[in-house]
């Protein structure tokens, strides 16, 4: 009985894909980088290309082939079923050609993948996100704002009157108060004549007559 040759050993290591698809990383899904003409020197028309996929941590050589197939995790054949990863992870993959005979070329493993964690439930706080500080914060600042918009009112309002009380001098450039409180001032009594003194004609005011020359 022949014993068949091992499988080649490449060097090419699967990846998952460095474009920015979504749901590169789900659940129970993951993206992987195609391993183009990787295996263009061991494989015919009638061999197939398997991803291989175990659990990084397992401690056996168990192994999962995986997929994007829902529908197929309800079958109770034996088939190959594309169906989801059973947990989380983490996992590791490889490449590899089987023919008739069995394996021909296989891939090394890959890092570790870990897919995604769905959240429970249980621990999902139905209450609103508690944001007391935040909205202290904003009060804090919205109060302020209205104390300095306070300010500038009564300021361009207390501008606005001393604006209506005074106003510049065309010359000096001082200010001078428009309103102001009146004095009242007595008229002034009347002085008495000196002896001898006549009335002149209006405007003249008095004098005293002199004596005729000799």
């Amino acid at each position: 009985l022949l014993t068949p040759a091992p499988p080649a050993l490449l060097p090419y290591v699967p990846h998952v894909s460095p474009a920015a698809l979504l749901g590169k990383l789900t659940a129970t899904t993951f993206t992987l980088e195609r391993p183009c003409c990787v295996f263009d020197r061991h494989v015919n028309a009638s061999d197939m290309v398997w991803l291989v996929v175990a659990f990084a941590n397992a401690p056996s050589p168990a192994v999962l082939r995986v997929g994007g197939d829902t529908a197929c995790g309800g079958q109770g054949n034996r088939d190959p079923c594309n169906g989801p990863l059973p947990s989380p992870g983490p996992y590791r993959v490889k490449f590899l050609v089987m023919g008739c005979h069995g394996p021909k070329a296989e891939t090394r493993w890959s890092d570790p993948i870990l897919l995604r964690r769905a959240g429970s439930l249980s621990t999902i706080d139905p209450a609103p996100t508690r944001c007391g500080s935040n909205v202290v914060i904003i009060a804090a600042i919205l109060a302020s704002l209205g104390a300095v918009l306070a300010a500038a009112v009564l300021s361009a309002v207390g501008a606005e009157a001393w604006g209506s009380l005074c106003h510049r001098d065309s010359g000096t450039g001082a200010c001078t108060r428009r309103a102001y409180r009146t004095h009242h001032i007595p008229p002034a009594l009347p002085q008495p004549r000196p002896p001898g003194c006549r009335c002149s004609p209006p405007g003249l005011g008095c004098f005293t007559p002199q004596p005729p020359g000799p």
